[in-house]
């Protein structure tokens, strides 16, 4: 279930799916709903999980498809955490906190940790600890 970051997503964080889309999770659904309903036989099982992971893979690829729509609004987020990070090393809060966590810079920018960290790997290909990691770095090599 660690794939499946969407679900700890906070509710404005939520999937905007199309009408078409919709009756594709609509149809996966009735058609688990049917199959749960009906007399259970060996194959009901291996059915109700096997349309689950139907489900689930076109979540996947719903919430995929929204991170590259909202391209913009995630260049605006990551130019929003850079400042914070920059922000946060020109502070002394490096000294009397220590790095600042995922969950805190997430918490600033607005977001759910995984929503954060899920749109930042998808915006760059790294990961929000990576990102903390990578400005510490480029401040040590100016001071």
């Amino acid at each position: 279930m660690k794939e499946y970051t969407f679900f700890e997503y906070e509710s404005h964080e939520a999937l905007h799916i199309s009408d078409r889309e919709k009756k594709i999770i609509s149809g996966i659904v009735k058609t688990i709903q049917d199959e749960i309903c009906r007399n259970i036989d060996i194959y009901s099982q291996d059915l109700i999980v096997s349309h689950i992971e139907i489900l689930l893979n076109y979540c996947k690829r719903f919430y995929g498809r929204q991170f590259i729509t909202r391209t913009q609004s995630a260049g605006d987020v990551l130019t929003r955490f850079e400042t914070y990070l920059k922000n946060y090393f020109d502070s002394e809060k490096p000294k009397t906190k220590g790095l600042p966590s995922v969950k805190e810079c997430a918490f600033e920018m607005g977001y759910s940790v995984n929503y954060f960290s899920d749109l930042l790997k998808k915006e760059t290909g790294k990961t929000a600890q990576e990102h903390i990691h990578s400005c510490m770095i480029e401040r040590a090599k100016t001071i």
